[in-house]
């Protein structure tokens, strides 16, 4: 169901107004990049993973060497590789022809010196070891994982068991307590959950250790693996480094990071043509892995090394983006002077207190250099009208890049006259779709229209199929600088009693998806900026539905979702034109690029082309496409006659060129009006639930955003 924002008072934006104008910190030019060093109270801030003074922090470079171990062998395949009993071997199947079993497989145990040792004799259909995943157990006994398969041979070379899994079976080793753990991707659901499965070695059985939470998986996901510890089981994840869990009490401990270390392991070695197949961190805290590259087995010991680079702090509230993530990485490798590392929200610190400070910080000029998508909340209004945030536009001018390059949506300015305050580096956009019997015309309507139809249609429907109240309420509001002419900002006035406001408050209420009772949709929200779906969207038109978009003041336009990913700089950071190249490099045609080949949309001219190329020949391939919406009828999910289905030769130039016209007129919604929309669902939550009449929640309205303009000139 759709997500209840939470209620910050418009109150404590004045006392973030009032901080601001007694500290006079937001604003505050510093000289070049000697301005004094911005703190962290972390007392204050939650916890956040940057927790000491700037200044004194010290980060780190992971310095690689590699060794080949294994050289390649054309007479035998690779099975695995690990470290056993202290020492990395590998495990490799020699193919001939048994004349009763046909193709065979024998595997051997290798050893650095060349040493090779018969394991298992004469395996029938030797696919079934390749391409796999294995580990030799303490007591002789080998176990290899295939996709769901798992298999079992006795130190004698007996096959105990071979079973067929309902998940997909990662990465398997052996504690030191003799513990066989399987990390394993459940895809039953619409999304892959990775957990950790507790073998039971005689019986072939998986258990959950439930402990344990894990996030989401899948063959691109954030789990490259899992090796014994010294104390418990290390997980290596891409992007956070490696961690030891304790399997009893199910606690995760960081214990080597890669996030605010020069490295970052998905791209330093997801794409470089390797495979892990084990890690270990020794007790000099080197950490060894081994891969295999074309056949052979290599070991790279990775080593930690301080670095005096200055950091460049870029806050979130999450930060789990893998492309930003990815991009931070190789930014870091490659500057020699500044180093961006990650300060997140610690668990359990809710985000409208991690606003609450951040716009603190802020207003004392302090803070982090990089703000990252709505980490201040209700807040970043104030922190604008105080100076706080760094207008761009200097920048790119003397950088060299041009705003022709780029779509619109690329710079924003918050409703300010001018300048550059945010920066989105690709398109994330969405828009609405009617049914043409519903709304009864051809052409995006007027608000005045759209409601009325609403109203007036007399057959059951839903928006969407998980939108609650005040998600409909928002989405007839949001798009109007004057919610639709209910507010007079030049006067300081507002009338919420008109007719207008009264219709929405009863469309909103109408048109919930109820979960026990379940009604087709009537309208439903499309990705815009995914080529696929907008191809959907214009499918759904030839069959008479309505490109309503999201209204404006001005028309019916695509709307950038909230700005979720953009970013912005704290204009008393020391550090801004460091800031500035880092952003540049966002914004650059290789970075832009990896968002393309990622299946998302640039904001930059060049890397959406080949974007667009892309896709065009994935649509190409698949043929016929089929998208859809869904209802949900007595708690079950059920497809419904909202569903298209195109084909390649139905995506015609008009087609492209109209998509590449809305990624031009992608509009973000007006954030004055933020506010006084939190009023309106505070005080419409009376009539959804039979509190109030619609006349009685227009004047509670109509009352409270008065006082807001009062209090607030």
């Amino acid at each position: 169901m759709g997500k209840r924002r939470a209620d910050i008072g418009v109150k404590l934006l004045s006392c973030i107004l009032l901080c601001c104008i007694l500290s006079g910190g937001c604003g505050n030019e510093p000289d070049g990049d000697t301005a004094l060093e911005p703190t962290f109270e972390t007392e204050e801030s939650g916890g956040g993973e940057t927790e000491q003074n700037r200044s004194e922090a010290v980060f780190s470079e992971i310095r690689s060497e590699t060794e080949e171990l294994f050289s390649s062998n054309d007479a035998t395949e690779l099975i695995c590789m690990q470290f056993y009993q202290g020492e990395p071997v590998e495990l490799r199947g020699r193919v001939s022809r048994d004349e009763e079993l046909g193709l065979v497989v024998d595997v051997y145990l290798y050893k650095e010196d060349g040493s090779g040792t018969l394991l298992i004799e004469k395996i029938a259909d030797p696919n079934r070891l390749t391409r796999g995943t294995g580990c030799m157990a303490r007591d002789g006994s080998f176990y290899h994982i295939k996709q769901k398969k798992l298999m079992k041979w006795d130190s004698q070379g007996k096959l105990v068991y071979e079973k067929e899994l309902d998940m997909r079976l990662v990465d398997i080793c052996q504690l030191d307590d003799e513990t066989i753990v399987i990390l394993a991707e459940d895809d039953s659901d619409s999304f892959d959950r990775t957990l950790l499965m507790k073998l039971d070695e005689d019986k072939g059985t998986l258990s959950g250790i439930n402990n344990v939470m894990l996030g989401e998986g899948g063959l691109g996901g954030i789990y490259k693996g899992i090796a014994a510890g010294r104390e418990g089981l290390l997980l290596m994840e891409r992007t956070g480094g490696i961690y030891e869990i304790d399997l009893k009490s199910g606690s995760k401990t960081n214990i080597v990071s890669f996030q605010n270390s020069t490295i970052e392991l998905s791209s330093q070695y997801y794409d470089a043509g390797r495979t892990m197949h084990d890690f270990r961190v020794l007790e000099t805290g080197e950490i060894q892995i081994l891969w295999e590259q074309k056949g052979a087995g290599i070991c790279e010991t990775l080593r930690m090394a301080e670095t005096d680079k200055t950091a460049l702090v870029i806050r979130g509230y999450s930060l789990s983006d893998s492309w930003l993530k990815e991009r931070i990485a190789e930014f870091n490798r490659t500057s020699e002077t500044y180093q961006v590392i990650l300060d997140t929200a610690a668990e359990g610190v809710e985000w409208e207190d991690y606003a609450r400070q951040t716009s603190v910080e802020l207003a004392a000029g302090k803070g982090p250099d990089i703000l990252y998508g709505g980490v201040l909340g209700d807040y970043l209004q104030g922190i604008l009208a105080r100076g706080g945030i760094e207008d761009l536009q200097p920048y790119m001018e003397k950088s060299g890049l041009k705003k022709e390059d780029y779509f619109p949506i690329a710079f924003c300015s918050y409703g300010r006259a001018d300048g550059i305050y945010g920066i989105s580096t690709e398109i994330d956009a969405d828009g609405w779709i009617i049914k043409g019997e519903v709304l009864g015309e051809e052409e995006p309507p007027d608000i005045e229209t759209l409601v009325e139809a609403l109203i007036t249609w007399q057959e059951e429907g839903c928006i969407g199929s998980s939108y609650e109240e005040e998600d409909i309420l928002r989405s007839l509001l949001e798009g109007s600088e004057s919610l639709w002419g209910m507010v007079d900002w030049e006067q300081g006035t507002c009338d919420f009693s008109q007719d207008l406001f009264i219709k929405i408050l009863e469309a909103s209420k109408r048109y919930v998806c109820e979960v026990e009772k379940g009604s087709p949709s009537v309208a439903w929200s499309t990705s815009l900026s995914s080529f696929e779906y907008f191809c959907a969207y214009e499918a759904h038109k030839q069959k008479g539905c309505v490109a309503a978009g999201t209204l404006f003041d001005d028309g019916c336009y695509a709307r950038e979702r909230w700005r979720a990913k953009s970013l912005a700089v704290n204009a008393n950071s020391p550090h801004k034109q460091a800031v500035w190249e880092f952003i540049a490099f966002l914004l650059g045609d290789k970075a832009q690029e990896t968002l393309a080949h990622k299946g998302r949309t640039p904001v930059g001219r060049g890397a959406f082309d080949k974007a667009l190329e892309l896709r065009l020949q994935e649509i190409e391939s698949r043929k016929a496409v089929s998208i859809g919406t869904y209802t949900i009828y007595n708690g079950q999910i059920s497809e419904n006659d909202d569903w298209v289905t195109y084909y390649a030769e139905d995506v015609t130039e008009e087609w492209i060129e109209r998509y590449r016209q809305t990624m031009e007129e992608v509009r973000d919604l007006p954030l004055r009006t933020e506010p006084i929309l939190k009023i309106i669902c505070q005080e419409a939550e009376d009539y959804f639930t039979g509190k109030k009449t619609q006349e009685q929640v227009a004047e509670a309205v109509g009352n409270r955003v008065q006082l807001y303009l009062d209090e607030n000139p």
